[in-house]
């Protein structure tokens, strides 16, 4: 459903009382709460549940680069992406001709200190290749760093990221998966409560807690199940039987 950054301001005030139905919105509460709203969006941008799409996007590296840069093209990187930079990488691949695809793995810090623990004490890693294997992300601001090992001569690189929210203007009009227009509206509401003077509602906190377990609950990934000795299989040594408090006969 579409709704404007405007609308959505004013049902959540509506919903603590802070207007009327009909009523003119203040130019300067809109502006608060227009501000109060991109804060939440922004504060959504680092909660994994709360993100709902990914990126993938491939970028041509620079032979012998270290690190690479990735953000908005406003602030010089040498990955530009259309949102602000990732907070965090997914997966990665080096892209070769023919379209094929060699995984680099991602690590994490201690796993690339591990990496660069190998290089002479205040000397840099200079062993290249036209196949990293490794990536490792520093999300810097305003652009991430992308650590490469080997350092890369060439190729290209694919990385899959969270897609972000964008902050909004007044007039903007924007459309969201089911179920995100109720649960921004009655969290705008409970924000907008104290700066209004209005109590929040139990109705309306309930209400708003519903709408984000909803919207978090379906992003939320399955993983998959590995049993271990403790549950019950099918094997030659059975089950075990609740009811006898043995291991019952194989099959």
């Amino acid at each position: 459903m579409e709704i404007t950054a405007q609308d959505l301001i004013r049902l959540s005030l509506l919903e603590i009382r802070a207007v009327r139905a009909g009523d003119s919105i203040n130019p300067t509460l809109n502006a608060d709460a227009l501000v109060v709203l991109n804060e939440y969006l922004d504060r959504l941008n680092v909660t994994p549940r709360a993100l709902y799409d990914t990126t993938q996007t491939t970028f041509t590296m620079t032979a012998s680069l270290q690190p690479h840069t990735i953000g908005l093209s406003a602030n010089s990187p040498t990955f530009s992406v259309s949102i602000n930079r990732p907070s965090r990488i997914l997966s990665a691949n080096v892209v070769l001709s023919g379209n094929i695809r060699c995984r680099v793995n991602v690590l994490n810090d201690q796993e690339w200190d591990a990496i660069t623990a190998g290089a002479a004490a205040g000397q840099s890693v200079t062993i290249t290749s036209s196949i990293p294997t490794d990536l490792h992300y520093e999300p810097t601001w305003p652009n991430g760093e992308l650590f490469l090992w080997p350092v890369p001569t060439a190729n290209k690189l694919e990385l899959r990221f969270e897609t972000l929210l964008a902050a909004l203007a007044l007039t903007d009009t924007f459309t969201l998966p089911m179920g995100y227009q109720q649960a921004l509206r009655l969290t705008l509401a409970e924000l907008l409560a104290p700066m209004c003077g209005q109590t929040v509602s139990a109705d309306t906190r309930r209400a708003a807690r519903d709408a984000r377990d909803a919207v978090w609950g379906t992003n939320d990934g399955s993983l998959n199940a590995i049993p271990d000795a403790g549950v019950p299989g099918t094997g030659r040594r059975g089950g075990w039987n609740y009811k006898t408090g043995q291991i019952g006969a194989g099959v």
